[in-house]
């Protein structure tokens, strides 16, 4: 993520409202998700599919287990760790 992202993600981030974070932080992932798929070096690949599961991480820790949705979120945020997490492990790439 280049300097510019990150500034307009930080003003994003400090005049956003708790549901415009869950937001903000699919718009991250997605950017880390795509960059690694236009990365070239293998290093730079894993490094933005982990800068992405660190984001669904953060996902899956704001969930409040008490509602049935976030049991439903965090099905659909662990299958897509694991699925970054194999992503990040292939050596085939």
């Amino acid at each position: 993520m280049n300097n510019d992202m990150i500034r307009t993600y930080s003003y994003r981030i400090s005049q956003a409202t708790r549901s415009q974070l869950v937001v903000i932080t699919y718009d991250i992932i997605a950017d880390y998700l795509n960059e690694a798929l236009n990365d070239d070096a293998s290093s730079g690949y894993k490094e933005k599919l982990h800068m992405a599961m660190r984001g669904i991480d953060q996902l899956i820790t704001g969930l409040d287990m008490e509602y049935e949705i976030s049991v439903q979120l965090y099905q659909l945020y662990n299958y897509c760790l694991l699925y970054t997490s194999d992503a990040a492990d292939d050596s085939l790439r």
